[in-house]
């Protein structure tokens, strides 16, 4: 009777330190089970974070330009990844500082003078050809400073007077800046340049048309740049307008600004329709 008693406390030991091991087995399982989800979650969270910006795809682009890490740590630089102030050299043209077909440009309108309150630039879709022009209002009435004329140029970068060691491209292989330009009234007396800003990382050249009188109709103009010195070009394209000669001030549309390497321009005719002029709108006053 006794031995029986002994064997019946063996066998619930025995039970006892079975199950107890099974009961073991189960909760490492399911920590197991949770090390792996927190694995899957904490992959899924760093995929997603390395979608977002960070230091190495944060990076402040160029208009028209592509930035990449070489570029980057060298400076502005050349095609080849000179140093800081170095330019970039410019390859493949025609080179636009504005397109109706809407490339991107490479400059930006920022290099307001003189009355720089009675001029200012619009970019206006035409009712007609459905293509972007760029509409320019000189107004003298407004003057504050009381200069006696204005302009505007297409910088780079945005307002560089030349002080900025990493402004401007080389454009040395362009031999003219073609631009269409035609005023609201026709005799609208402007002058378009390129170059002329003076600091010590200045404009390595200037050109102009001098003054010339726009028609009422679209014209194909050119500056002449063979033999200038553009190792530097930060200031693309300037007008500049005067009250002595546009007492009542004007108005004047441009379109397809870009330089070249060819003789000829790209395009003997703007748009599609004949008489642009019959379907503009009339001066502002």
């Amino acid at each position: 009777m006794r031995g029986q008693k002994i064997i019946c406390l063996l066998v619930c030991l025995l039970f006892s330190v079975i199950s107890l091991e099974a009961q073991t087995n189960r909760s490492g399982s399911n920590n197991i089970i949770q090390q792996k989800d927190t694995v899957s979650d904490t992959n899924m969270r760093g995929t997603m974070t390395n979608t977002r910006p960070g230091p190495e795809t944060n990076i402040t682009k160029e208009p028209g330009r592509k930035i990449n890490k070489k570029n980057r740590k060298k400076g502005r630089g050349s095609e080849n990844g000179d140093d800081e102030d170095s330019y970039k050299k410019i390859l493949k043209f025609p080179f636009h500082v504005f397109s109706y077909k809407a490339y991107t440009s490479y400059y930006v309108v920022s290099g307001y003078m003189g009355d720089v309150n009675c001029v200012r630039l619009l970019k206006i879709q035409d009712t007609y050809s459905y293509k972007n022009s760029l509409k320019l209002i000189y107004n003298p009435r407004y003057s504050q400073a009381n200069k006696g004329w204005a302009g505007l140029g297409w910088q780079w970068p945005p307002n560089n007077w030349g002080e900025n060691k990493k402004g401007g491209y080389d454009l040395s292989e362009a031999k003219y800046l073609f631009f269409w330009a035609r005023g609201v009234k026709g005799d609208e007396l402007v002058e378009f340049k390129i170059g002329g800003a003076k600091g010590p990382y200045g404009d390595t050249d200037e050109a102009s048309t001098g003054v010339i009188s726009l028609s009422r109709k679209w014209e194909l103009y050119k500056i002449d740049l063979r033999g200038k010195n553009l190792k530097n070009v930060i200031t693309a394209l300037t007008i500049i307008v005067t009250q002595q000669l546009n007492p009542n001030g004007l108005t004047l549309y441009l379109n397809e600004i870009y330089y070249s390497k060819k003789d000829t321009p790209e395009q003997t005719r703007l748009f599609d329709y004949s008489s642009p002029v019959d379907k503009q709108e009339g001066d502002l006053k």
